[in-house]
């Protein structure tokens, strides 16, 4: 769930995976794990490359992911994610079909369903997220990754980025990274506080 960084500061990279697997082997040695922290990275990528006043080509979106999926359990799992949306199968259905464990195959794919259930509303892609049991915090958090990726942080409620701990720390590290980005200098570092 801490792959959102790599997916906006690399969206753009031949060697994305790569990256991904780089970042992920510090605390995930299992391939599926690994693959799962790819195709989330993967996600956020596609995610802030698209224009949210459009629709999200249809099957496009896990197609592509399917096709960056390195493991056969991820692969299936993507594919009931296309099979659900596509039967329009609600939430409370999905969920334990997808999962929502702590395991990457079981928690990535539900992730990437509530994101694509509700495109367009961060608050319902949260509460979807959340609300159906499981692991809530790295769902809710996977899931509002790529929600705002897509959306901007304009879609998050202003009430709730006001309540956010270290909210001025964190902001400027963004900053930074997208500063880093676009090869400009950024603000100075700041100290992040344990």
């Amino acid at each position: 769930m801490r792959i959102a960084p790599l997916g906006l500061f690399y969206h753009d990279a031949a060697d994305l995976y790569e990256q991904a697997e780089r970042s992920a082997t510090v605390t995930h040695a299992h391939p599926i794990g690994v693959d799962g922290a790819a195709i989330l990275a993967r996600t956020i990528a596609l995610a802030v490359e698209l224009d949210p006043q459009q629709a999200i080509p249809g099957g496009w979106f896990v197609e592509d992911l399917l096709a960056f999926a390195r493991t056969a359990e991820m692969q299936d799992k993507l594919e009931t994610v296309r099979h659900l949306l596509a039967h329009d199968t609600p939430a409370q259905m999905a969920a334990p079909r997808l999962g929502q464990d702590l395991t990457a195959h079981g928690s990535v794919p539900f992730a990437l369903y509530a994101f694509l259930r509700h495109v367009h509303s961060f608050e319902e892609c949260l509460f979807c997220a959340t609300l159906n049991g499981g692991d809530r915090d790295t769902l809710g958090a996977m899931a509002c990754a790529i929600s705002g990726a897509y959306l901007g942080i304009q879609a998050i409620p202003s009430d709730w980025r006001a309540r956010l701990e270290n909210r001025q720390v964190i902001e400027a590290l963004a900053l930074q990274l997208a500063a880093m980005k676009q090869d400009q200098p950024g603000p100075p570092n700041i100290p992040i506080r344990e």
